[in-house]
C-alpha cells in the first residue's frame, strides 16, 4: 500500500463523481466536506489565527469556508434553544 503524503496548511485534494465532490483540505487538522452545490475548484482565502495571536491568510474551498459562516448561527439557535426548553 501507497503511503499518502501528508497535507500543509491551506491544501486540499477533492474528487468528483456525478454532481458530488468529496473533498479534504488540511487546516490544524483534516477537515472533510461533500457538497453537491460548490465546485471544488472555486477557492478563497480565509484568515486563521495561530496560537501565539498572529494571523495569516489560507486557501480554502469555498463550500468550507460557506459552511464556517453558516455554521455561527446554528450554534447560536442551539445555545438559546438549551435556554428555553419546552417540558413534555
Amino acid at each position: 500500500m501507497k503511503k499518502k503524503a501528508k497535507l500543509e496548511r491551506g491544501q486540499f485534494l477533492y474528487q468528483t463523481k456525478g454532481c458530488v465532490a468529496a473533498v479534504k483540505w488540511m487546516d490544524y487538522r483534516e477537515v472533510s466536506v461533500l457538497s453537491t452545490y460548490h465546485s471544488p475548484k472555486k477557492v478563497c482565502d480565509v484568515t486563521r489565527r495561530a496560537k501565539d495571536g498572529t494571523r495569516s491568510t489560507v486557501t480554502c474551498m469555498l463550500a468550507t469556508a460557506e459552511y464556517n459562516r453558516i455554521m455561527g448561527g446554528v450554534d447560536r439557535f442551539d445555545q438559546l434553544r438549551e435556554r428555553y426548553s419546552v417540558g413534555r
